[in-house]
């Protein structure tokens, strides 16, 4: 792989490495956080919106020439001129100089239909796909701490590492915690309760990176649907609100189709019980679990919702990055995020060839979260595209 200063300069993607791009790019080593980097893409020269066959932020999947799937996705760029990326190994490592594009890309935007280039029939038009926003309520955890919070007398169940999903019975629609719409194969909202719910998608543990990039495809053809369930864990009827947890998941209690079920709840009746369940769920590869308490509904961070995971995690928003050293003075050597509170700290990604672009946002494990508000010993554990502050 060629990793020469000139490389880099002529390199399709600057966002990805800030530091060489300095014509572009600057980015001090001791700079703080609050100097947000910014992108120039002044060779990237695209036709106007109504000529592009993808929005800003849609993608489709295409078919290489030996077959394998790659996403292209139009991204939005802070200097007004959107972009378009490809997962192909041309447009990913090398990029191709001049043009700053690929083949699947010309293939997209000169509408080729090649056999093995064309965009998979089943996902719609861009023109087709209008997309709607709707903001729900959502009620978000505390992390649980036994020195703190008694457990006896709450509802305990799995906490299963998907992607959280509202359905909506008035719009027969799916959105994201964001209250993003999703694309759902209408097979699948087919086999949805006839009730407001809440709950996971979510395709098995140790699964989330597999099928993270499916839930954001809009492709609702892929054969992986049929392996996606829908975790139910709460009923969010507006009227049905004021009635307790356990009466409003009575409503769905054993409800199960080939893709859609009720989470089984179970009441905690001892610390000795729930630490038991958590060491089962932990050693079948399981992430935690959550505990409710026996109340209405109340949207917000509370104590009326609590997880117990292996570790503690925190969301972060990457706002920066910090010069590598040694054998990594050629690429990044951290990236800076930001907490929800508004909290730097620095965490090694997993490729520093192919960093984060800014503002991508990302969960970081750590052994705890200190007073001050910033991860311990941080540990790049994925990208959230499901959540935005």
């Amino acid at each position: 792989m060629n990793t020469t200063e000139q490389h880099w300069r002529e390199y399709d993607h600057p966002s990805c490495h800030p530091f060489i791009c300095a014509s572009k790019l600057k980015v001090e080593d001791d700079a703080p956080p609050s100097k947000k980097t910014k992108c120039v893409h002044d060779d990237v020269e695209m036709v106007s919106p109504d000529k592009e066959p993808l929005s800003v932020g849609e993608s489709v999947t295409v078919t290489g020439s030996r077959g394998d799937a790659y996403v292209i996705k139009r991204h939005p760029d802070k200097n007004g001129k959107p972009f378009y990326w490809c997962e192909c190994p041309s447009r990913k490592f090398h990029g191709t100089k001049g043009d700053n594009t690929c083949k699947h890309i010309q293939a997209l935007r000169s509408g080729e239909q090649l056999q093995q280039r064309r965009v998979i029939p089943a996902i719609a038009p861009a023109s087709s796909m209008t997309t709607s926003k709707t903001l729900f309520p959502v009620a978000l955890a505390e992390k649980y701490e036994p020195q703190k919070h008694n457990p006896v007398g709450m509802v305990y169940m799995e906490k299963y590492d998907g992607f959280y999903a509202h359905y909506d019975i008035s719009t027969r629609k799916i959105y994201t915690r964001s209250g993003n719409e999703l694309f759902i194969p209408d097979w699948f909202v087919n086999q949805m309760p006839s009730l407001s719910v809440t709950g996971e998608l979510y395709g098995g543990k140790g699964k989330f990176s597999e099928f993270s990039g499916l839930f954001n495809s809009n492709d609702t053809g892929d054969a992986r649907w049929k392996d996606v369930k829908f975790m139910i864990f709460d009923v969010v009827d507006e009227p049905l609100k004021s009635m307790t947890f356990k009466d409003r998941m009575a409503l769905v209690q054993g409800f199960s189709t080939s893709n859609v079920e009720s989470v089984y709840i179970h009441d905690c009746i001892s610390q000795q019980q729930l630490d038991s369940a958590f060491t089962t769920v932990v050693q079948c590869g399981g992430e935690g679990l959550m505990l409710r308490k026996n109340v209405a509904y109340r949207a917000g961070r509370s104590t009326d919702l609590l997880k117990y995971k292996k570790k503690e995690s925190i969301d972060g928003k990457v706002i920066g990055y910090t010069k590598g050293t040694g054998r990594f003075a050629t690429f990044i050597g951290s990236v800076i995020l930001e907490t929800r509170e508004g909290k730097s700290f620095k965490c090694v990604p997993p490729d520093r060839t192919n960093p984060p672009s800014l503002g991508t946002f990302a969960e970081v494990e750590c052994f705890e979260v200190t007073s001050a508000g910033v991860p311990r010993h941080p540990r790049w554990l994925r990208v959230r595209t499901d959540i935005s502050f």
